[in-house]
Order: structure tokens, then C-alpha cells, then sequence
């Protein structure tokens, strides 16, 4: 997406708003820009970007909404950018304090409900956020000198870029009890303009224990410093100073507030508000020049209205995304950040809203919800070996992501795309009784996969599960491998069995003959070995002649991401992690999130693995935490979980639905941005691709930073797309076998 940046001067009363490149994290205090006009461009069935902010400056706007006017058949939707709190930073390169990532519609796109994003009032104080003492919970590497608990970087001794001092670990800790977050069930709700000038951390701290009106609290203006104590709480707004109000709300109870419990907020003279709006760009769409405008209004203030021009261009990329891709998870976790039942099938709208971002969440179909068995035995003769299966509740379950219906039978969910690849169902088989059952389960998986023939789906179809994740090394984990995949094997010859593992162990530990898929982790490709744990690289051309086998199952090699690249699992081990590309941080660059499907095209990957998309919802619920009060995860803000639980007690409306992070937004544009690569490789253009990319990065942790750069490049691939295609003798290529067309 390209941008241009000028000023128009404003009227007074009029509304403090700038645009920024869809490639950048606007956080709250950032510095503002001036640009208040956009120009995009954007292929037939893609989805474009636009960011901006809305800035006020001492004041507070009441009724705040934002609308899109735009010209043609587009379909626009409209998300206020919610902020993830943040007090552990994942690596050295992190920050705490306010993170833009939740993703909140206006109007969500799966029943059409009106969300509480806009209207809305915007001021100049944060929200008060409960304190979590996330303290790493998951560290490799020796002990002393990278862990944060002997090096500088510690949360009680980092100064973060944010510009607050952080000499603080919260009371929990300072006090020595065992709780690391709130365990009252009572909240702290901020109100007011702050009239200063300097930026300051608030903190709240109940000092005696009780309901509303009897609990009281202490705060402090300086970071910890010093406390104002034995405030009686009170629902009614109580001043802090400096236009600063705070109000508390419970149940009545004496369980609302206990001792300790803790809330932090943030206030500056100026605030910032990002909103994010995605255009999609029909199919059926004539390529051309299309106007329209954001137009912004509050209560008393002159309407900002800032101009769109968007360019069509005349071709169209796939449904489907033509990088195979697996984005694990579990489908019960999703019920549980729901707070539902875990029989509800809500699981299915994720789903469905992952292929509208480009990504197959297979593993993360709940199939036996509700009791349902998803693949049982109707009949079974041992002697003969004849078999009966019942595939109909998978293939009910399965056959609107596996052929691109476009809707699931849970309703609510229309989508484009079908899942690019597909794993061993978590299934249940009943019904018949076997006195072999190794036998009866070899004949159930052959049926199996004579079934994904029939149905046209077993081109996608991989043996990958916790058997087959990171042996490393370890021969008792590879000897399980190799049990579970002649198992398989035994079942079905054909059966492509995918290892996040390296070659050269599986060569040493006597399985290579079984691996048809090699998952290689991403930190493998630099050229630096990392001094907690030698000799990891490993890179892609040591996988050229096994690429090259005539086999069946097709040899194959994908990549995957993990902590490491995020933040070090934990341990922040010197500058080792800095600038990794990665989709998980919250507290990374946009680029960072965006730019993994560019560096698989740079080195070649034909494929993508992330281990969960709502990992840790089950753990959070198991210790009363909210995954919208944390998503502190293996050492990582957001390792694992790229959607947060939209429940109409936090967004409005009557049903729940599935919130897209901010990431998983870049993660779609990045994706999108490699079908354009991919289109200019079928075209015979790879080695233009190749000089275009090179001016950009150069391995997994040396890439641009620079927002306009990576727009530039897109551009760039963009118009080359367009002047091949003019030619006489080229035609647009297909999307890859089994997959939708352009």
C-alpha cells in the first residue's frame, strides 16, 4: 500500500486525526504524523489496509464515529485498534505499557451486529488495566547471563522506549504473596481530561479489602513511589488531580476488592487512537480509479474527512492461498476464552474467519463437540476385513473449508478459500468391537484415506501431530516417530509424514526413510551460531537433492516460527533475538508480523507452521485470567494466540464472535503480498522477484524497516504483473492443483 502525505490545514474545532502506513504500530503516546489524505492500490479479491489515528489534545471527544464512502462495490469494515497491556517485554527490543492488537469492528462481519468500536469518547487517559506480574515462565538456554532474572533487563530494571521509568513489580510481589494478579472481582474505570503535560504511570491499589463503598485504595502519581492511602472507594467518579477521575464497580460483595489488588493507567497531553479499516476489492470489479473518504465526527467539532483514491488493478488473486500453510490449535481452547460450554460449535467461525485471513486452522475444528463422534464404524468383520465407516459428520464438518462452499452450517460465517492442508483428525472410531486393535486401527486409517481420495481431499492430507514436534535430537522421542508412521505407513503407503525436525537427526536416529515433509525452524537460516545453543544452523540447502527425490509421497520442506524468533522462549540471551521476523510478538514492529511470508518466498519454503492461534485460553481460564488482561505466553506477548474471545460483555452486541489481532491483519497482508510473488513466479519472472526482494532483506533478522520501502516493492511487483500480462502470448497462470483458481 502506498501513501501520500500532506497537510491540510485545520479549521478550529475541528478533529486531530493523521494517517500512517498500515506497516506501523501507532501507540498511544507515539509521535503523530501530518498526512491526511490515502492512496492505495490493491488487486480484485484482495483486501486493502488503511490506518489512521485520532489524536485529541487536552480535551475529550464525545461520540466519536468513523465512516467509509467509497464509490463502486467495495465492502468495507471498520475496527477501533484496542490495546493489549503489556509488562513483560518479550526481548530485549520490547516495551511495556499499551500495545495496539485487538482488533474491534464497528459491525462485525459474521451476523451484521453493531459492536461497541464506534460511537465511542476518546480523552486523553487510558483505561485502567489489572496488574499482571508476568514473570517469564519458560527459559532454554544455561543459567546466569541470558536469563532475565540475572541480567539487566529484568521488569524491575528496564527502561522501556515508552519513556515511563519501570522501577516496579507490583504489590503481589513487593508484599511476598503467592497470587500474581488480581483476585477481586471488582473493577477500576478512569474518567476525565488530564490537564498536565507530562506523561505519568497512575497506580491503583487496594489497601483494605471489601465491596464498593467499604474497600479502600491508595494511589500513586509516581510510578510507586509514594501513595495517597485509605481512599474510601466509591461508584461515583473520585478525583486524582489533574482532571484525573476514577470510579469503582462490583457486584455489592465483599469478594469485589481484595488486599492488593492493583489497576495501572496512563495519561499525556495527547493521546492516540488507531483505527484500522479493511476494503475489499470484489472480483467482479472493473480495474480503474475509485474515490471515496474516512469521514470522522464528534459531538461539536467540524467532521474530519480525509480523501481515499484507490487503485484497481486488473488481476485477481486466488481464493485459497497458494502457500500451504497449517496454523495448529485446539478447538476446545476456543470455548473457554468464550467462557462457553466446550460443545459449542463456535469453533467454526474462527475457522472460518482464518481462511479469510489466508491461513488453515483445520486442527482447530472442535469435530466432537456436542457428543457428535466425527468418524465412527458402522460395521466391522475381523476374519474378512471388511469395513463400514460413517463419514458423515465429518465430511458435514469438513466440507465447506475442504470445497469453498463459502458458508459453515453453524451460520454466520461466509468465507472464500479452502484449507490448504489438513491433518489426522483428532476422531473418536466406535462402534464395532475388535479383538486386534492394532489391526482394526491399521484397516480404519486405510479406509481413511481411501475416503480423502474419494472425496477429492487427499492431496492435503499430512500425518503432523505432538508425536511428530521437535525431536530434536532426542532418540526416544524420533524412536516414537518412527512407531507412529509405520504405523501409518503400514495403513496407507502413500501417507505424507511431516517432522519439525532436521534431517541430519532424523538420518542419525534411523527415520529418514519415513519423513516426507521437513518442518525447519526459522532461527536456523542465519549465518551466527547462537552461544546458548550451538551448532543451529541448519539451512534450507542442505534439504536440495532430498527436494529433488522422484517419490511418493513428494518430498517436500516447509519452516516454521516459534518463541525463539519472538523473544528467546523467555530468556532474552543478548542480541541474539533482536529483529527476527515473527508473527507472534505484540510487542514487536509491524514489519516484524508482516514480512514471514516474504522471507518464505527469499528462501524458498513451500510451506508455513505455527503451533496455535488460541493457546494458553484454557490456562488463563483455569487460573481466572482473561486473554484480554494477558497474553503473556511462553515468554512471548501473544505466543500462540493470534484472535481474542469476542464476548458481548467487552465489544456489545448479542453473540460471540472471533476478534482478529493486529497481527493476524499483517499476517494477511504479507500473505496476500505472496501472491503477487507467486503470480510473477508462474508468469517465468523469478528472477525479478529475486532482485526486487534483495533490495529489501537479506536473511531472517536483516530486512527493511522501512514501511514505504516494502510498499514500494509491492508496487513494483504490481506493475510488473500488469505489463507481463498485456503481453500476447501470457495468460494469467492457474492457482497450484487442488486449489482455487484465480
Amino acid at each position: 500500500m502506498s501513501l501520500n502525505f500532506f497537510n491540510i490545514a485545520r479549521a478550529t474545532g475541528t478533529i486531530n486525526g493523521w494517517v500512517v502506513d498500515a506497516n506501523v504500530k501507532i501507540r498511544p503516546q507515539a509521535g503523530q504524523g501530518s498526512g491526511q489524505s490515502f492512496a492505495i492500490e490493491g488487486a480484485r479479491n484482495e483486501t486493502v489496509s488503511l490506518q489512521f489515528a485520532i489524536s485529541p489534545i487536552a480535551e475529550t471527544l464525545n461520540n466519536v464515529d468513523v465512516s467509509v464512502s467509497l464509490q463502486g462495490g467495495f465492502v468495507s469494515t471498520i475496527y477501533r485498534e484496542g490495546f493489549m497491556h503489556v509488562i513483560t517485554p518479550s526481548n530485549r527490543q520490547g516495551d511495556t505499557g499499551e500495545w495496539p492488537d485487538i482488533m474491534i469492528p464497528k459491525v462485525d462481519a459474521f451476523y451484521g451486529q453493531t459492536r461497541n468500536a464506534f460511537p465511542t469518547t476518546i480523552n486523553n487517559i487510558s483505561q485502567a488495566y489489572p496488574f499482571i506480574n508476568a514473570a517469564p515462565d519458560h527459559t532454554y538456554g544455561p543459567s546466569g547471563g541470558y536469563g532475565w532474572d540475572t541480567s539487566e533487563f529484568y521488569i524491575s530494571k528496564k527502561i522501556p522506549d515508552s519513556g515511563f521509568v519501570w522501577p516496579y513489580d507490583g504489590m503481589q510481589q513487593a508484599t511476598g504473596l503467592s497470587y500474581v494478579h488480581n483476585i477481586g472481582t471488582g473493577k477500576v474505570i478512569t474518567s476525565g481530561t488530564y490537564t498536565g503535560s507530562a506523561k505519568s504511570r497512575y497506580i491503583v491499589v487496594i489497601d483494605s479489602a471489601g465491596a464498593v463503598g467499604v474497600a479502600t485504595f491508595k494511589w500513586s502519581a509516581d510510578n510507586g513511589a509514594t501513595f495517597t492511602a485509605g481512599v474510601t472507594t466509591s461508584i461515583a467518579p473520585i478525583s486524582l488531580g489533574n482532571g484525573i477521575n476514577v470510579s469503582f464497580a462490583g457486584a455489592g460483595l465483599s469478594s469485589d476488592f481484595a488486599l492488593n489488588d492493583e489497576w495501572i493507567f496512563y495519561v499525556a497531553a495527547t493521546r492516540n487512537q488507531p483505527v484500522w479499516v479493511d476494503i475489499y476489492i470484489p472480483k467482479n470489479i472493473s480495474a480503474g480509479v475509485y474515490s471515496g473518504s474516512i469521514n470522522i465526527s464528534a459531538d461539536g467539532k467540524e467532521a474530519l474527512i480525509m480523501p481515499i483514491n484507490l487503485t484497481v488493478d486488473n488481476f485477481i488473486l486466488p481464493d485459497t492461498s497458494s502457500l500451504k500453510n497449517i496454523f495448529y490449535g485446539y478447538g476446545n481452547d476456543i470455548p473457554d476464552g468464550h467462557k462457553l460450554n466446550r460443545n459449542n460449535h463456535i469453533d467454526q467461525l474462527y475457522v472460518a474467519d482464518g481462511l479469510r485471513h489466508r491461513i488453515s486452522m483445520s486442527r482447530s475444528i472442535n469435530m466432537n463437540a456436542n457428543g457428535v463422534t466425527t468418524v465412527s464404524c458402522s460395521s466391522y468383520e475381523e476374519d474378512t476385513g471388511n469395513l463400514v465407516m460413517d463419514y458423515s459428520s465429518y465430511d458435514n464438518y469438513m466440507t465447506p473449508f475442504m470445497d469453498g462452499t463459502g458458508t459453515t452450517y453453524f451460520g454466520g460465517a461466509v468465507f472464500s478459500g479452502k484449507f490448504t492442508s489438513i491433518m489426522e483428525p483428532n476422531f473418536t472410531i466406535a462402534g464395532c468391537a475388535n479383538a486386534n486393535a492394532s489391526l482394526y486401527l491399521q484397516r480404519v486409517r486405510a479406509d481413511f484415506v481411501t475416503h480423502l481420495k474419494t472425496k477429492g481431499w487427499f492431496d492435503r492430507f499430512y500425518i503432523y501431530n505432538n508425536t511428530m514436534d521437535e525431536p530434536g535430537s532426542n532418540q526416544s522421542l524420533w524412536n516414537g516417530i518412527i512407531a507412529y508412521g509405520s504405523a501409518w505407513r503400514s495403513a496407507a503407503s502413500d501417507v505424507p509424514l511431516m517432522v519439525t525436525g532436521r534431517m541430519d537427526n532424523a538420518t542419525t536416529a534411523g527415520a529418514a526413510s519415513l519423513v516426507d515433509d521437513y518442518v525447519s525452524v526459522s532461527r536456523q537460516e542465519i549465518a551466527a551460531n547462537n552461544p546458548e545453543a550451538p551448532n543451529w544452523r541448519y539451512t534450507k540447502s542442505n534439504y536440495s537433492s532430498f527436494i529433488d527425490l522422484i517419490s511418493t509421497p513428494k518430498k517436500d520442506v516447509w519452516w516454521y516460527s516459534a518463541c525463539f524468533e519472538a523473544g528467546g522462549c523467555g530468556n532474552p540471551g543478548g542480541t541474539f533475538y533482536n529483529n527476527f521476523a515473527n508473527i507472534s510478538a505484540i510487542d514487536s514492529t509491524a514489519l516484524q508480523n508482516v514480512i514471514r511470508p516474504w522471507l518464505t518466498r527469499y528462501y524458498d519454503y513451500h510451506g508455513d507452521l505455527y503451533y496455535d492461534v488460541t493457546d494458553a485460553w484454557n490456562k488463563y481460564a483455569s487460573q481466572n485470567l482473561d486473554p484480554w488482561d494477558t497474553s503473556y505466553n511462553f515468554g512471548v506477548n501473544g505466543d500462540g494466540q493470534l484472535f481474542y474471545p469476542g464476548r458481548p460483555d467487552k465489544i456489545g452486541g448479542s453473540l460471540d464472535i472471533p476478534l482478529e489481532s493486529l497481527r493476524l491483519k499483517l499476517i494477511r497482508n504479507g500473505m496476500q503480498n505472496y501472491e503477487y510473488m507467486n503470480i510473477l513466479d508462474q508468469l517465468g519472472e523469478q528472477n525479478y522477484v529475486n532482485v526486487e526482494l534483495s533490495t529489501i532483506m537479506s536473511n531472517v533478522q536483516v530486512f527493511t524497516a522501512d514501511p514505504l520501502a516494502l510498499a514500494q516493492v509491492r508496487k513494483n511487483f504490481a506493475e510488473k504483473i500488469k505489463t507481463v500480462l498485456l503481453s500476447s502470448d501470457v495468460v494469467a497462470p492457474s492457482a497450484p492443483a487442488g486449489l482455487n483458481v484465480l
